[in-house]
């Protein structure tokens, strides 16, 4: 397993160290128990550590799979690519342009560098607690 993961409240959140394509349909899986748990829908936090890989082609389709299979579960989706270098900050704006390009009505995608810059827009957009939600995950060592 390349993956850790922890929810608070109706954020799931995965920490990514390398991407492992039957990880996605066991997070999927988890993502629906929890969204039915809840009657609501989720928001998908997804954190790629610094030292990750970029994805093969074979893993971005896997991806792009899981995106569309995660729109029935989640009201949207942010990802963190961590890192300052270059790569990173290139990743970031492909990343962000390739969504906004596939972006649809009633599902939200951001791109981020760090945790609180997320935290912080979850907050203003949801009831739930930015300053608890990034202790707890700190708890759970995902951030």
């Amino acid at each position: 397993m390349a993956y850790r993961r922890g929810t608070f409240d109706r954020v799931f959140l995965v920490r990514w160290t390398e991407l492992a394509l039957p990880d996605l349909d066991v997070i999927l899986r988890e993502m629906r128990a929890r969204r039915d748990a809840l009657a609501r829908p989720l928001i998908y936090v997804s954190i790629i550590a610094e030292s990750a890989p970029v994805p093969s082609s074979a893993e971005r389709e896997g991806l792009r799979n899981f995106g569309t299979k995660s729109k029935v579960v989640c009201e949207g989706a942010y990802i963190i690519i961590e890192g300052g270098s270059v790569k990173h900050s290139l990743q970031r704006t492909v990343l962000t342009g390739l969504m906004y390009l596939a972006q649809e009505e009633g599902f939200y995608f951001r791109v981020h560098k760090d945790f609180h810059e997320v935290a912080t827009k979850i907050g203003a957009t949801s009831a739930i607690d930015p300053v608890l939600m990034e202790t707890e995950f700190r708890k759970q060592g995902l951030i």
